[in-house]
C-alpha cells in the first residue's frame, strides 16, 4: 500500500510537471508575440524621420525583448544568488549554477520554446490571412462567400480604401530579422548543453525562408 501511495504521488508530480512546462511555453510564446505588437506601436508613434530608422528600432528592441524573455528571464527566475558576488541581487531561485540539474528542469521549458518560436511565423501568416479574409468578406456584406474575386460589392468610399484592404499588406522586415536573431542569441548561449537547439535552429531559419519567399512572391 505504501508503495501504491508513493506511486500516485510521483506519477501526480510528474503530470503537474509537465502541465506546469506546458504552460510557461505558451506563456513564453504569447508574451513573446504581445511584445512585438507593443513595440510596433509604441516605435511607430516616436516619429523617426525615415523609414529605416523605424524599422532598425523596432527589429532592435523586438529581438532584445524577446531575447529577454526567452532565454535571460528562465535564467532570472531559477537563479540563486544568495551566496556568490551577486549577492545584492533579490534572487533566491533554487539553483546555484547551470549544473545538471538546472538543464534538466529549465531545459525542456527553453527547448519546447525555440520549437514553437520556429513555427510561429505560420501562425502569424494564417493569422494575417485569416484577418484579411473576414475584413474582406466584411466589405463585400457576405456576398459571394464562394467566389473571393468577385469584388464588385464593396463598402468602401474611396480608391485608398479598396486598395488598402484588397491588396497584401506592407513588407516588414524587422520580423523575419527578430525571430532570426533571437534565435541565433538563444541558441548560441544554451547550444552546448542543448545541442538539439541547433537543428532546431536550423528549422525556424528554414521556416522564414519559406514563408518570406511565399508572401514575396504572394502575398506582399
Amino acid at each position: 500500500m505504501k508503495d501504491i501511495g508513493i506511486c500516485e504521488t510521483f506519477d501526480k508530480n510528474e503530470v503537474f510537471g509537465y502541465s506546469l512546462l506546458e504552460l510557461m511555453t505558451v506563456l513564453i510564446t504569447v508574451v513573446n508575440v504581445i511584445i512585438q505588437v507593443i513595440s510596433v506601436v509604441m516605435i511607430e508613434h516616436i516619429g523617426f524621420h525615415t523609414i529605416t530608422e523605424v524599422t532598425a528600432a523596432i527589429m532592435s528592441t523586438v529581438t532584445f525583448a524577446t531575447f529577454f524573455n526567452t532565454a535571460i528571464l528562465l535564467l532570472i527566475t531559477s537563479a540563486n544568488t544568495e551566496y556568490s558576488i551577486l549577492w545584492w541581487l533579490p534572487f533566491r531561485g533554487m539553483y546555484t549554477d547551470l549544473d545538471q540539474n538546472w538543464y534538466i528542469s529549465i531545459g525542456d521549458t527553453l527547448v519546447y520554446t525555440m520549437l514553437i518560436n520556429s513555427f510561429n511565423i505560420y501562425i502569424s501568416f494564417f493569422t494575417s490571412l485569416a484577418t484579411k479574409i473576414v475584413m474582406r468578406q466584411l466589405d463585400k456584406g457576405w456576398k459571394h462567400l464562394l467566389n473571393p474575386l468577385s469584388v464588385k460589392h464593396t463598402k468602401c468610399l474611396t480608391i485608398p480604401q479598396y486598395v488598402e484592404l484588397w491588396s497584401g499588406p506592407m513588407h516588414v522586415m524587422y520580423t523575419p530579422y527578430a525571430i532570426c536573431l533571437n534565435t541565433i542569441y538563444t541558441t548560441l548561449m544554451y547550444g552546448i548543453p542543448l545541442p538539439v537547439l541547433y537543428p532546431i535552429a536550423c528549422l525556424t531559419f528554414a521556416n522564414v525562408y519559406i514563408v518570406e519567399r511565399m508572401c514575396v512572391c504572394y502575398w506582399y
